[in-house]
């Protein structure tokens, strides 16, 4: 599996946000040229001609990941967030044509991994997790919050539970023990997104009230949504590889 973080461009990228508070400044995304070859190459996103329903669900989680590194570069300071955000809309253009290209192979499919209803929902629950992080980036655009915080060690967690399930997908057709194993840790790695929240919440609300606390606060729940999407995924994973044993 190749771990990734990209360039991007989108249908907002000229958009001109402003935050409601005086004298904080206006948002503008200015539109950029990629190189989308180049951005194949840095994420590993070259599909192989003949990749099966796995394979395609597996690159949908390789987008997954590539957008939480992101997230995570730009909460760690690492990374300049409006560029962020572009690449993060390239990435999700590539998660939408994944999708549209799995479900179009399911109408040609004469045997599937796992029932047909199952894979259709573990696709657009991945793409419900990338849409989520998507609005985490923009949001953090938007709110431009002071300092880090407790937001990379929410989105570690997230970034593991990615990983679990996406050890499940590359499971699939085999055995449905490992299948299980695998999302089972992906399962709690959503249940320490949750606790994640919860602690950094009430230390969020243990210093002064301030607008900032109001933004953190804000991010901190677009992060949950998260953790409960991905466990909503992972669920239907389980109940595949179940239905199948």
């Amino acid at each position: 599996m190749t771990t990734v973080t990209v360039p991007g461009d989108g249908d907002d990228a000229t958009e001109r946000s402003s935050v409601p508070e005086p004298g904080r400044p206006s948002r503008r995304w200015v539109r950029r040229r990629w190189d989308w070859p180049a951005v194949r190459l840095r994420y590993g996103l070259d599909r192989r001609a003949g990749a099966t329903l796995s394979d395609l669900l597996g690159e949908h989680l390789d987008v997954c990941t590539a957008v939480i590194v992101l997230a995570l570069e730009v909460t760690n300071g690492t990374k300049d967030a409006e560029q962020a955000y572009t690449e993060v809309k390239l990435l999700e253009s590539r998660a939408d044509e994944l999708r549209m290209t799995l479900v179009a192979g399911l109408g040609r499919a004469l045997v599937t991994p796992i029932d047909r209803e199952d894979l259709y929902r573990l696709s657009r629950g991945i793409d419900d997790v990338v849409d989520n992080l998507r609005d985490f980036v923009r949001e953090w655009v938007l709110y431009a919050p002071e300092g880090a915080g407790s937001f990379p060690r929410v989105l570690r967690a997230l970034g593991r539970g990615v990983a679990e399930l996406r050890t499940a997908v590359g499971l699939l057709g085999g055995p449905p023990e490992p299948v299980v194993a695998s999302a089972l840790e992906a399962k709690r790695s959503c249940n320490h997104v949750r606790r994640r929240y919860q602690t950094s919440l009430a230390r969020l609300f243990q210093g002064e009230l301030t607008m900032d606390t109001l933004r953190r606060r804000e991010l901190l729940r677009r992060l949950d949504v998260v953790g409960l999407r991905l466990g909503e995924t992972v669920d239907v994973m389980l109940d595949g590889a179940v239905k199948r044993a």
